[in-house]
C-alpha cells in the first residue's frame, strides 16, 4: 500500500453525519480489497451512528471527534463522544468486555439479534459493537475520562 492515510475530524452530533463520514471513509479506502473497504465504511459508520444515537456533545468543542487511519497492515477508527452519565459508559463496556471474551463473534451477534427480538423494550441495543466484531472483524477497545464523561471506542482491525 506504501502511504499511511488518516482522517480526522470533529463533526456535529446529527444523523446527516453518518452518511458523510461513510462517503469519506469510502473514498479513502476505495483502493483496497472490497472486504476491508467494507469492514471500514461499516463499522465507521456503526460507531459514528452509536456516537449520535447515545452520546452528548464534547464541552467546548462539536458533538464528537471521529478519526480514522489506514497503514500497510493496520485500520484504526476512533470515535470519542460526549455520555450523560457514567451509566452509559457502563453499558458500552459490559457489551465491549463481553465481545472480547468471546471466542465465536458470530454466536454473540446471534444471541443479541435474539435477545432484541424477544426484548424489543431494550432503551439499547447496542447490536452496532457485536456487527463491527463479527462482520468486520475489527478489535474493540474503549477508555472513558470520568472527569470530562467522555467515551471513546476505537476499533482496529489487523489485516
Amino acid at each position: 500500500m506504501g502511504d499511511n492515510i488518516t482522517f480526522n475530524y470533529n463533526i456535529d452530533l446529527t444523523w446527516s453525519i453518518v452518511k458523510l463520514i461513510r462517503d469519506k471513509v469510502s473514498s479513502l479506502v476505495e483502493s483496497q480489497s472490497e472486504e476491508l473497504a467494507y469492514a471500514c465504511k461499516m463499522t465507521s459508520s456503526e460507531l459514528v451512528e452509536n456516537a449520535v444515537k447515545y452520546g452528548c456533545s464534547i464541552d467546548n468543542k462539536k458533538g464528537i471527534e471521529f478519526f480514522f487511519s489506514l497503514g500497510d497492515n493496520e485500520a484504526q477508527i476512533k470515535v470519542s463522544n460526549g455520555v450523560i452519565n457514567k451509566t452509559d459508559f457502563e453499558n458500552v463496556k459490559a457489551h465491549i468486555n463481553e465481545i472480547n471474551s468471546s471466542v465465536n463473534p458470530q454466536d454473540l451477534y446471534i444471541k443479541r439479534l435474539n435477545t432484541l427480538l424477544e426484548k424489543p423494550e431494550l432503551s439499547q441495543s447496542q447490536l452496532g459493537l457485536y456487527r463491527i466484531a463479527f462482520e468486520g472483524e475489527f478489535l474493540l477497545e474503549y477508555s472513558y475520562n470520568e472527569n470530562l464523561n467522555i467515551l471513546t471506542v476505537t476499533a482496529t482491525k489487523k489485516f
